[in-house]
């Protein structure tokens, strides 16, 4: 391994491993997952159903359906020392989570809980990008897939390429920070797609990208 200089300075790759499920090796053990909590705001319904997920990740995040209920929950978990909370939910046959309904609330949690607010986006429209925009969030972790075919297939979504772009986009434009996520052979275990998600992703000023696996 070549020595770092100051022409070639030492570059840091960070890994991350989702909070909702336990991890731990010889090498690695997550921290309090009291710390950061994922929550549903639709419980474990999701229109789209799609086949490297089925609902299954919704089952292990809190439910916070319905007004004021996603307000309960974050009172709770602040008090028992809970620093972030991962807002997200199952979503509609258009592909989109309902967070504009929770402008107020998600606004709530920074002003007077004083959390650190990421939500998971789904396909965004003008609403939801001005809603996140306003509710101040700190992350939006939205899904980039550049096959119209894995986007059907798997997700069971008619949204071309072109529609994670337009998202990434409208989010751009209301400044909303932006964590994208490539899932790495999303099409059953062959790479579709995500070459060009990487080129979409590139065209926007966003936070550190997110590689997954199915």
């Amino acid at each position: 391994m070549t020595a770092p200089t100051e022409s070639r300075p030492v570059r840091e790759i960070h890994f991350h491993v989702p909070g909702f499920k336990r991890y731990e090796t010889s090498e690695f053990q997550q921290a309090d997952r009291q710390q950061f909590r994922s929550i549903s705001l639709t419980g474990s319904s999701c229109a789209l159903q799609c086949d490297h997920c089925q609902g299954q990740i919704l089952r292990g995040m809190v439910p916070a359906a319905g007004k004021g209920r996603l307000m309960e929950v974050c009172r709770r978990f602040a008090a028992a020392g809970t620093t972030g909370v991962l807002v997200s939910g199952g979503s509609d046959r258009d592909g989109r989570v309902p967070l504009a309904a929770y402008r107020h609330e998600l606004l709530q949690l920074k002003e007077e809980l004083g959390l650190n607010v990421l939500v998971h986006t789904g396909l965004v429209d003008p609403e939801t990008a001005e809603a996140l925009a306003a509710a101040r969030v700190d992350g939006a972790l939205i899904d980039v897939i550049g096959s119209q075919a894995t986007a059907e297939e798997v997700y069971h979504l008619n949204a071309p390429p072109a529609a994670f772009d337009r998202s990434l986009a409208l989010l751009e434009e209301q400044n909303v920070p932006v964590l994208p996520h490539i899932v790495m052979g999303l099409h059953y275990g062959h790479f579709a797609g995500e070459q060009l998600a990487l080129e979409i992703v590139a065209r926007h000023p966003v936070l550190p990208v997110w590689f997954l696996s199915p």
